[in-house]
């Protein structure tokens, strides 16, 4: 009889699982519908973003493009998570300040929460293909260490808001407080 409970118990939680929907795993690009896939495009220049695209780029592309800029902050967006950033506030506080802001997705996951907010900004995604990398936590972490010019395997603590002068980082934080 205990066998059969659980087998029983076995039997339900697979079924549990096999009706979840895991977000945030990996990129999650296949459960973008088409419509968002044709929007989704790779970096051929910073110069030629369209607020009209969701923008592929590495951590390396970024560090270099930093470099132009005075002042810039970086805000990794991770769409399955529930943030306390109001980023149309967030680019009105920058742009007050004279300071380049780049919205930075870590994946696809309910990426319209984030595309179809009122803002202005050009939005970019991670390229996990370019660190040939399935899962989410190891194409992060080769991205934010590119982009700080650290080595990749730099463990990475829960920031998510990276500011730099001149291309080189000044400090990071995991709340949003100017």
């Amino acid at each position: 009889m205990r066998k059969i409970v659980n087998i029983g118990v076995f039997v339900m939680v697979c079924m549990i699982m096999t009706s979840c929907v895991v977000a945030g795993l990996t990129n999650d690009y296949n459960k973008l519908p088409d419509s968002w896939k044709a929007i989704v495009v790779p970096l051929k220049s910073f110069d030629q973003v369209s607020r009209g695209e969701i923008t592929k780029i590495n951590g390396m592309q970024l560090r270099e493009e930093l470099k132009k800029y005075p002042e810039a902050v970086v805000y990794i967006i991770s769409n399955h998570r529930q943030d306390i950033v109001s980023i149309k506030q967030l680019e009105d506080d920058v742009q007050k300040r004279g300071i380049k802001l780049f919205l930075v997705m870590d994946g696809y996951f309910f990426a319209n929460v984030t595309y179809d907010q009122r803002m202005y900004s050009p939005v970019f995604v991670m390229d996990n293909d370019f660190y040939k990398k399935k899962y989410a936590d190891a194409y992060k972490r080769y991205f934010i260490n590119d982009m700080l010019g650290r080595d990749r395997k730099t463990k990475l603590n829960s920031d998510f808001l990276f500011f730099f002068k001149n291309g080189e980082s000044v400090s990071s934080q995991n709340s949003y407080k100017f």
